[in-house]
């Protein structure tokens, strides 16, 4: 997905993703805001989706929860 026609070209960045991370979570709001879960995986990210959807439902969403792993930057 082209996300630098509507979030700007902070997005398109060589190195680190937080930038995109942010205008995709942007752009799922905007457009999807009536969601309640997203999932944002690389296309090489495989997923148990019964046990995802488990973990899902542990939570509680009346509450803004993100979860995910961050990774170092590579200088």
């Amino acid at each position: 997905m082209d996300l630098v026609a509507e979030w700007g070209s902070q997005v398109d960045q060589k190195r680190g993703h937080c930038a995109k991370s942010y205008a995709i979570m942007q752009h799922l709001l905007k457009h999807f805001g009536d969601k309640k879960v997203f999932v944002i995986a690389d296309d090489d990210t495989m997923m148990n989706v019964p046990n995802l959807l488990k973990m899902v439902d542990a939570y509680d969403w009346t509450q803004e929860v993100y979860l995910g792993q961050r990774f170092p930057s590579h200088a």
